[in-house]
């Protein structure tokens, strides 16, 4: 599953794409892992792009550990899901247009529309009431 966030702030376009897949497993633990790319966020230029649904512009492909941290700290911070190891395995930044409030954001989404499909709820519904909390 992967999720893109768009967030309009007067002439600011915080955005992210973040994406990863979730393995259950036994015990009460759940457990983390995000993949962070080797490049800095200013050596970014001439990186593969993938497409975004919500701009014009592609994304850098990528978790530039600048903004790995605000990925894992907002993963940690919402329980919800079962226990197994969720990994985030894929991402996209904006040179100019992602932070780290956009990724931590960008998780949170991310984790709440996987905990909705796992216990079978709908994962639209799930994204959209965190969403409408911002």
């Amino acid at each position: 599953m992967h999720v893109e966030v768009l967030r309009r702030f007067g002439g600011l376009a915080p955005r992210a794409l973040v994406g990863g897949q979730f393995v259950p497993g036994r015990g009460g633990q759940t457990q983390f892992t995000v993949a962070v790319a080797t490049f800095g966020l200013f050596d970014a230029d001439d990186e593969p792009t993938c497409p975004s649904e919500l701009w014009k512009e592609p994304f850098t492909v990528g978790l530039p550990g600048e903004f790995a941290r605000a990925v894992a700290s907002a993963l940690d911070e919402r329980p919800g899901l079962p226990a197994g190891t969720l990994t985030i395995d894929r991402a996209g930044f904006d040179l100019v247009n992602s932070s780290e409030m956009i990724f931590g954001q960008v998780a949170a989404v991310l984790k709440a529309a996987m905990a909705a499909r796992l216990s079978g709820q709908d994962a639209d519904a799930a994204t959209r009431s965190l969403v409408s909390t911002w």
